[in-house]
Parts: C-alpha cells; sequence; structure tokens
C-alpha cells in the first residue's frame, strides 16, 4: 500500500513527459511534413523483445526497410521509474531499453502499451496495414478487454495446431466471438485476427502440397471413371455440330451453282 503513493507519482510525472514528448514528435512531423498514426497494443509480460522483432520481419516483409535501435535514453527514464518504484508489481511489463526502427521516411516507436508510427503518407499507411494484418501470432494484445484477449489467447494457442485440429476449433469459437460483449471495434479486431489465422493454416496447407477439397473430389476413382465420358460426349456434340455446318454449306454451295 505504501508503494502506491510514489507511483502515483511517478505515474502522473510520465504521463506528463509522454504528453510532452508526443508534442515534440507531432512538432517534428509537421516540420517535416509527415504522418502520425498509432497502433493500440499490449505486449505480453516478457514479451517486449519478440514483439519488436516481429515488428522489423513484417515491416521488411512488406517491402519498408527498417534497422532496429535502441530510442534515446531519455525515453527510457520513465518506465524504469515506474519500475523501481513498483517493485515486483510490474514483473516483465517494463523493458530495459525501448527500442525504435527506422527506415527511409519512416520512424516507429514501440511502447509497451503503444506503436507510434511517423512517416511520409504512403509509408505510414503500408506500414499500419502490415502490422495489423502480420502481428496475429506476436506475444502482444490488439484488444483491451478481458474478454476479447481470451479470445486472441485461444487463436494465438490454435495458429501452432495441426491443420485439422485448428480448422475443427476455429468453427467452435465462432460461436463465442458472436456472442462476445465487446465494443464493435474490438470485435472487429477479434474476427479480423480469426480470419487471419485461418489463412495462415490454409497456407500453411498449400505450402505443403496437400490436396484441397476440390483436388480430392477430382482424384477419386468415380470422379476419373466420369471425367473421359463427359469429354467424349463433348467431343461428339462438337464433331456433330461441325459435320451439320459443312453439310448446311455444301448445300448451299450447290443451290448457288444451280441457279
Amino acid at each position: 500500500m505504501l508503494r502506491g503513493y510514489p507511483f502515483t507519482l511517478v505515474l502522473a510525472v510520465t504521463i506528463v513527459f509522454l504528453a510532452a514528448l508526443s508534442v515534440v514528435r507531432k512538432a517534428n512531423s509537421l516540420v517535416r511534413r509527415w504522418q502520425d498514426a498509432h497502433v493500440p497494443v499490449i505486449v505480453k509480460p516478457g514479451g517486449y523483445d519478440r514483439v519488436v522483432a516481429d515488428l522489423e520481419t513484417v515491416l521488411d516483409d512488406a517491402g519498408l526497410d527498417t534497422r532496429r535501435e535502441p530510442a534515446p535514453s531519455v525515453l527510457s527514464i520513465p518506465p524504469r521509474l515506474l519500475d523501481a518504484v513498483a517493485g515486483k508489481a510490474l514483473g516483465d511489463l517494463v523493458p530495459d531499453r525501448l527500442m525504435q526502427l527506422k527506415g527511409a521516411g519512416l520512424d516507429i516507436l514501440v511502447y509497451p502499451s503503444d506503436i507510434a508510427i511517423q512517416g511520409t503518407k504512403e509509408r505510414v499507411a503500408r506500414a499500419r496495414a502490415a502490422i495489423a494484418a502480420k502481428l496475429v501470432e506476436s506475444p502482444a494484445y490488439l484488444t483491451a478487454s478481458a474478454e476479447s484477449e481470451k479470445i486472441e489467447d485461444r487463436l494465438t494457442a490454435l495458429a501452432r495446431e495441426d491443420e485439422a485440429t485448428a480448422m475443427s476449433r476455429l468453427a467452435e469459437l465462432d460461436g463465442e466471438i458472436a456472442r462476445l460483449p465487446v465494443p464493435f471495434e474490438e470485435w472487429e479486431t477479434v474476427y479480423r485476427q480469426r480470419l487471419q489465422v485461418e489463412r495462415n493454416i490454409l497456407a500453411r496447407e498449400l505450402r505443403r502440397g496437400e490436396p484441397t477439397a476440390t483436388e480430392g473430389l477430382a482424384a477419386t476413382p468415380e470422379t476419373r471413371r466420369r471425367l473421359p465420358v463427359v469429354d467424349w460426349a463433348i467431343g461428339l456434340v462438337s464433331a456433330a455440330l461441325l459435320a451439320l455446318d459443312v453439310g448446311l454449306l455444301l448445300a448451299r454451295w450447290r443451290k448457288l451453282h444451280r441457279d
């Protein structure tokens, strides 16, 4: 309980500091004619370094070459103060050092609860889309309510299951997602993650060369017997139409010559 008083003071100072930092970053954007965007996240305990690494991979895959480097030392002071005052309360939530990703026309600062993006209009749009679309399996929540975070945990676990099991459990999870009592924005985020997990599972199947449902149907003995019959029927009808067309042309040619 006694820790609560200094923690509240440090937290207030941190909020003022971050507000001032946001003003500085906004002024920097205006000078460069850049845009700002934010992707809210809640990094799971001990997952900060993995999230930064995943972000770098996601951005590189999107054609936005970035380099990882420590953020200015001054930015790490508030988290360290909070960690020092809170003792074991924060656990692994506070990283030892904040990191940023920098590239041509792009500057991304990774907080434990926010991804702050600065850059040109095109690069900010591409970075935000890549992060929202491909950060599903990273150790970070994209929603804030306990109900939706439980669904996110289950989706992350499903992404590591084998294809048959994952697809079966996804179907079971759909009913829970439909009844999720959260704001629409959070529901939409969870549903998008569900679709992305399904897409990743199907992509794994294609990479392994497993037959799809259509290919499996085409490979059955009954289908193989049926396909030649259909081909022969189409061929005979086409030949009959061609013969009829030739006969009509000959009849017309003879009539013209008699006249």
